[in-house]
């Protein structure tokens, strides 16, 4: 979190000054519960930072995992069966799993 956004739940929070002695001065709420109101504001910040960093992880988890099926459906692919070996099946076999691979590519 930067100053600036540190500064700016201040202000939303309805902080007035940086001088805690006078927080509530001119003001209805005490100088504890603005404080709260700002610990709320920089908690649900928090949130919602760990929260994207918790998304930006998952998706590459779910990037990885495509990966690897992708190279396992290639693997499974490109593998002759008894009988299929021929020049003409096996070049086809390998444009499947070349086809495969090249979707995480693009």
């Amino acid at each position: 979190m930067t100053q600036d956004e540190i500064i700016e739940m201040a202000i939303q929070a309805g902080i007035p000054s940086a001088n805690v002695p006078s927080l509530a001065f001119g003001r209805v709420e005490t100088g504890i519960e603005l404080l709260e109101s700002f610990a709320k504001l920089v908690a649900a910040k928090e949130r919602e930072i760990q929260g994207a960093a918790f998304e930006k992880i998952l998706e590459s988890i779910r990037r990885s995992e495509r990966a690897e099926e992708r190279e396992a459906c290639a693997v499974i692919a490109e593998t002759p069966i008894i009988g299929e070996q021929d020049d003409i099946t096996m070049e086809a076999k390998n444009r499947v799993a070349k086809a495969i691979r090249a979707r995480g590519q693009a």
